[in-house]
């Protein structure tokens, strides 16, 4: 669980604490890395990505419809999706909390997770309800980290 609440926290404050300004100039698109032959295991549903290495899990939100991309050397390792913004969302956990990757991927996948633009707010299976957005708050199951 420590994995999963730990990234679930860097992915969220780390934009809570930043200025909420555009660092580049807005693209026509958004990615993230995501070396697919690099898991033992993958499973993509709806706007998920779950992956397993071993006996740890990762789960990837994409707000919008993503297609893979290939590197120079041809191996699949981005994600992209086709608008300028996007809401990514990202989870861990491994087979000591979860029991089995079957049961994560079910976990995760039923978790309600509604977007607004950028603003989300996903009813997490393992930190509860988490809220973001450009205007207010970070929450955590009702914590919060102001900015």
């Amino acid at each position: 669980m420590w994995y999963y609440t730990h990234l679930f926290y860097y992915t969220f404050v780390t934009q809570a604490i930043k200025p909420r300004r555009r660092a580049v100039p807005r693209d026509q698109f958004s990615h993230a890395y995501f070396p697919r032959d690099a898991f033992d295991e993958l499973v993509e549903c709806t706007h998920w990505i779950c992956a397993r290495k071993g006996d740890g899990f990762l789960a990837l939100y994409s707000q919008h419809p993503y297609r893979w991309l290939q590197d120079q050397a041809e191996q699949t390792v981005e994600l992209r999706v086709d608008a300028p913004d996007n809401v990514w969302v990202c989870g861990m956990g491994d087979r000591a909390r979860w029991g089995s990757f079957d049961a994560f991927v079910r976990a995760v996948g039923d978790a309600e997770i509604r977007c607004q633009g950028l603003e989300v707010r996903y009813a997490s299976p393992s930190l509860g309800v988490v809220r973001f957005g450009w205007k207010g708050d970070f929450e955590v199951a009702l914590a919060r980290a102001t900015h």
